[in-house]
């Protein structure tokens, strides 16, 4: 068998199994608050191709590697240019870390199990008013994060939830 031969039969195979591992993927909100309950997480920009996430009417579909544990998605942007969105956790001094997509990187590792999202092995995720976000979409909507432990009591409102994960499709 000729070298070309092998190559292409090697960049085929791998290009079999990175499919196998990817997914498009979904979120949306369970909890006993039914402000933000079978809500989705929507993500509104926030300036420098970060964008914050919300409790809202709809959920935006992501690609998830299962393998990696990175969620992302291709933004188009002008002159049908795209750069890849991560989905990531921004910390705040506060002690409120928000999700956003940015990107670039921040080595947490997304999984799904039982059907909900985790990061790093945390399901631990609550939806925050009056954070303070550079626009103050939060004074009136839900925004989607983590608590860090011991963080002061100082939003106007704060509801634990989980964030369960629909698979729309497998690559």
């Amino acid at each position: 068998m000729q070298f070309s031969t092998l190559l292409a039969t090697a960049v085929a195979l791998t290009g079999a199994s990175a499919a196998a591992i990817q997914s498009s993927i979904r979120f949306n909100i369970e909890s006993d608050n039914q402000e933000v309950n079978n809500k989705g997480l929507s993500s509104i920009h926030e300036g420098a191709a970060i964008n914050y996430f919300f409790a809202g009417e709809g959920s935006e579909s992501f690609d998830f590697d299962y393998k990696t544990g990175v969620i992302s998605k291709n933004v188009e942007i002008a002159d049908n240019q795209t750069y890849e969105a991560f989905f990531t956790i921004q910390e705040g001094g506060s002690g409120f870390h928000t999700l956003q997509t940015s990107p670039s990187y921040d080595n947490t590792k997304w999984a799904v199990e039982n059907g909900y999202l985790t990061g790093n092995g945390s399901n631990t995720f609550f939806a925050v008013k009056g954070t303070n976000d550079p626009y103050n979409y939060s004074k009136e909507s839900f925004q989607i994060g983590v608590m860090a432990p011991h963080s002061p009591n100082i939003y106007d409102a704060v509801v634990p939830i989980k964030i369960k994960a629909t698979v729309d499709s497998v690559a």
